[in-house]
């Protein structure tokens, strides 16, 4: 536990080089990654948007901790995060993996929060660690949750969904941060060779 708390506690430090004093940044879900940033984030007189992340809410967890941290936080739907883009400065997420090709696995309405921001010219920043580096042929599963958590009890003939996680693209990621600096999604594939003993070839 102490050696994964360094991890993150290492990639965090290198968000103080691309956060903008008094910046906006727009948060999606739940990570351990982004919590370790919060701190940071309020010394640097920053606000920050936390997105619900529905079905399953994470993101009222995250809100709650960004205002016991000090921070101006506010709270939003899903549904309403290209409003929110419009008032952002950047996108800071973390990530389930990220696999050699510089696709990022997070929570479903990563990669839709990834797309509008990249329409605005936004920055998506994925906050991780080497121990998410994964060799692309592993990115394929995708968990899907329990029906249950969108819908209880659907009407007869209506087929529900829940995919709990997704791809995102590489081209809407401006930079990778591990603990070691910030990377471009095009340095994933030597940084996945150089943490995992070559495996990621």
């Amino acid at each position: 536990r102490r050696l994964l708390d360094t991890a993150l506690e290492e990639a965090a430090a290198h968000v103080k080089g691309i956060v903008p004093e008094g910046a906006c940044v727009l948060l999606h879900s739940y990570s351990s990654s982004i919590e370790k940033t919060l701190a940071l984030l309020r010394h640097r007189g920053c606000r920050v948007v936390v997105t619900e992340s529905r079905p399953g809410l994470e993101g009222r967890h995250t809100a709650a901790l960004c205002a016991q941290a000090g921070l101006p936080v506010r709270l939003v739907t899903d549904a309403s995060m290209f409003q929110a883009l419009e008032g952002a400065d950047m996108v800071l997420m973390g990530a389930d993996a990220v696999s050699a090709d510089g696709v990022v696995i997070n929570k479903t309405g990563s990669a839709a929060l990834a797309c509008c921001a990249h329409a605005l010219n936004v920055p998506v920043y994925i906050l991780a660690e080497r121990r998410k580096l994964v060799p692309a042929e592993r990115a394929t599963h995708l968990e899907q949750g329990a029906a249950s958590e969108v819908w209880d009890a659907p009407p007869a003939g209506v087929t529900v969904e829940n995919l709990v996680f997704e791809r995102v693209p590489s081209t809407y990621i401006r930079g990778v941060i591990l603990e070691d600096g910030v990377w471009g999604p095009g340095d994933m594939a030597q940084k996945c060779c150089e943490f995992q003993e070559n495996t990621c070839r």
